[in-house]
């Protein structure tokens, strides 16, 4: 048994288990404001046990690059998305996971409604660019309809889309961006995202 968690210690998926623990139960950990500082934490069965989680993984599908999702079925469900467990998660890709993201927005078009991204996919509309038309105040249909480019889309406004790796929202500018994390002033996340000083935060530019 012991030869076997040696192996599974070496998986993918270890780093993915610990990685939740930590947003869970790390103050220090940048996610943790949004995730165990929001009352979110891991169930006893796969906290006290990392073959069981490795086990549940695997067997429900689970490859390299996929991500596991606590908020798809307490949403369906209409409860609060608090906790990692085999009940409330499902294995999603990142574009899977993405859609069903809190933070991802919705619009209802020709009687549907859908995220951006799957807009986009409809469209065929760069889902950056599509979003950033959006924020400057383009209709829904002339986002979608044009294919046109102006100076600001290829230029700065692409340049200023900010992503946060590790909770998956997006931001617009070094503003909004330090404002949602509490933790850093918009001149010195600018130093870090331009490369002034060291990125140490989460936050890239996209």
């Amino acid at each position: 048994m012991s030869d076997r968690k040696n192996d599974v210690a070496k998986h993918s998926l270890y780093k993915v288990y610990h990685d939740i623990i930590k947003r869970c139960e790390n103050k220090n950990c940048r996610a943790y404001p949004w995730y165990g500082g929001g009352g979110v934490k891991m169930c006893d069965e796969w906290r006290m046990d990392f073959i069981a989680f490795y086990n549940w993984a695997v067997s429900n599908g689970w490859n390299a690059g996929m991500e596991i999702d606590k908020d798809r079925i307490p949403r369906q469900l209409g409860i609060p998305a608090v906790v990692y467990s085999p009940e409330m998660c499902s294995i999603l890709t990142k574009k899977e996971n993405m859609n069903a993201h809190s933070l991802n927005r919705i619009e209802e078009y020709l009687g549907r409604k859908q995220t951006l991204s799957e807009w986009a996919d409809e469209f065929n509309v760069n889902y950056k660019l599509l979003w950033s038309r959006l924020k400057r105040g383009w209709s829904f249909e002339s986002a979608l309809s044009s294919s046109k480019k102006t100076q600001q889309d290829t230029g700065n406004d692409r340049r200023k889309l900010i992503l946060n790796t590790q909770t998956g929202a997006f931001y617009f500018g070094a503003k909004e961006a330090s404002e949602s994390s509490g933790i850093y002033t918009t001149n010195n996340l600018h130093c870090k995202l331009s490369g002034k000083f060291k990125n140490n935060t989460p936050f890239i530019y996209v």
